[in-house]
């Protein structure tokens, strides 16, 4: 049976951006299992069993049903040094805990902090995170990520990120790209482009 994961933002005790989580929950369960019965995530998340103030991530491992409930302190990833790499044929339109295929790419590509993933010559995701990028005006996110993530959304669903087709051509011409997913609110992992390795 495929496993899914979710990975939810916990701030001093408070579950972030649920309504989304539990959509996409909602969806991956019936796409895959058929599966109708909500998993109520309001119910699943134990903030008692955190220790503490700070940010926690929230790790749901579930199929159809849970199969693992963890907390851990959040600590940021340090991006500086990323490459653009062809992600060829990765198919990751729901969040599979098997992440087997962007580990091989980044094994293949050492010495990078992240990855930017390229498919049919069109910008889509890092190997963790949705992209933002910044054109001086507006941030700009991919059309067509892999995977449409719960914070991306929540961006466009407030009109601070806009989706267009971004081609690996264009890249250069923008100034910089921030990471975004569940942990990472935009601009908080940011990476200038001339940091970014386009030799691919």
């Amino acid at each position: 049976m495929c496993l899914l994961l979710e990975t939810i933002r916990v701030e001093n005790c408070i579950a972030e951006a649920l309504e989304y989580h539990q959509r996409r929950v909602d969806r991956s369960r019936f796409a895959l299992f058929g599966k109708q019965s909500p998993l109520v995530l309001s119910d699943l998340i134990d903030t008692e069993a955190i220790p503490g103030e700070g940010i926690y991530k929230c790790h749901i491992i579930y199929g159809k049903d849970i199969e693992n409930i963890s907390y851990m302190p959040y600590i940021p990833r340090v991006v500086n040094r990323m490459k653009v790499v062809d992600a060829k044929r990765i198919v990751y339109d729901h969040k599979y805990a098997d992440r087997t295929a962007f580990e091989k790419l980044k094994s293949e590509n050492p010495g990078f902090d992240e990855l930017i993933l390229i498919q049919d010559g069109l910008i889509t995701d890092t190997t963790f995170t949705n992209i933002a990028i910044w054109d001086g005006t507006k941030w700009y996110t991919p059309e067509r990520p892999l995977l449409n993530g719960t914070r991306r959304q929540k961006l466009i669903d407030e009109g601070r990120l806009f989706p267009c087709e971004i081609h690996y051509s264009e890249l250069k011409s923008y100034s910089k790209i921030s990471l975004i997913n569940s942990m990472l609110d935009l601009g908080d992992c940011t990476v200038e482009m001339e940091l970014i390795d386009f030799s691919d």
